[in-house]
C-alpha cells in the first residue's frame, strides 16, 4: 500500500490532485516511473506501507522497486536523468533509484 500526503492541498503530480490529508493507494496504482517522480517530489510525503509486517521505510521502498523489471527501472532512471552502465544488474539499478530518490530527514 502507498500512502501519499501533500504539503499543499490539491498539489498535482502523476495526473492526480493530492490532498493534504494522507490518502492510500494500492501498490499497483502507480508505474515505476511515477513512483520515482512521487518519491522525488518535495511537495509530497510518500510512504510504502507493508501489510504483512512492518520494516524500515528504506526496505519497504526497495522491495517495491525490486518487484519491477530491469527495463522499467532503466526507464525510471532515464526519467531522473541518472546515468547508469548499460550492463548494470537489476540490483545496481535499484540501488541507483534508492540513492537518487531518497530525501534527507526533515529537521524537527
Amino acid at each position: 500500500m502507498i500512502k501519499i500526503t501533500s504539503r499543499k492541498e490539491g498539489f498535482r503530480r502523476c495526473g492526480l490532485a493530492h490532498p493534504a490529508e494522507p490518502k492510500t493507494y494500492p501498490d499497483t496504482r502507480f508505474t515505476p516511473e511515477e513512483m520515482v517522480m512521487l518519491r522525488a517530489e518535495p511537495m509530497l510525503e510518500v510512504e510504502i506501507i507493508m501489510e504483512v509486517e512492518s520494516a524500515d521505510d528504506t526496505g519497504d521502498d526497495r522491495e517495491v522497486f525490486e518487484q519491477q523489471t530491469a527495463a522499467d527501472l532503466r526507464k525510471a532512471l532515464d526519467q531522473l536523468g541518472v546515468v547508469y552502465p548499460k550492463a548494470a544488474s537489476k540490483k545496481s539499478l535499484v540501488d541507483l533509484i534508492m540513492e537518487n530518490t531518497s530525501r534527507a530527514p526533515e529537521a524537527e
